[in-house]
């Protein structure tokens, strides 16, 4: 299955969305709710889901395991890649030359003039 992930160093935690999550074995979160304000408003959640991927265009290979959380919806995106996910895989989002870099594997970034409209898809 393809996901449309968007990574954003500006979110602490990784989000998948429920239709993607139903295909997937849901659990239930170890807090019983959490909640994050974002510019949309709040976002709540109380479950998880056991998702493993690969980010094929920095490393075709390499099989990662999270556990996002699970949201309703994400804008065009299928999952947000937050910060605990690039800490965890030490991916370097390098705003310097506008890079990101895996472990020696480079991908450069969409155009910054790039429209909401074109992010995920």
């Amino acid at each position: 299955m393809t996901v449309k992930a968007l990574p954003d160093s500006g979110v602490s935690e990784s989000f998948l969305t429920e239709k993607f999550a139903k295909k997937l074995r849901l659990k239930k979160s170890s807090n019983s709710s959490a909640v994050w304000t974002a510019p949309g408003g709040e976002m709540r959640t109380n479950q998880r889901v056991n998702a493993q991927f690969t980010v094929p265009a920095l490393h075709e290979d390499r099989l990662a395991e999270w556990n996002p959380h699970v949201a309703k919806a994400l804008g065009k995106c299928d999952m947000t890649i937050g910060s605990d996910i690039l800490q965890f895989l030490k991916i370097d989002l390098r705003f310097s030359d506008n890079v990101a870099e895996w472990d020696g594997s480079e991908l450069p970034f969409e155009d910054g003039e790039a429209t909401p409209s074109r992010r995920c898809g």
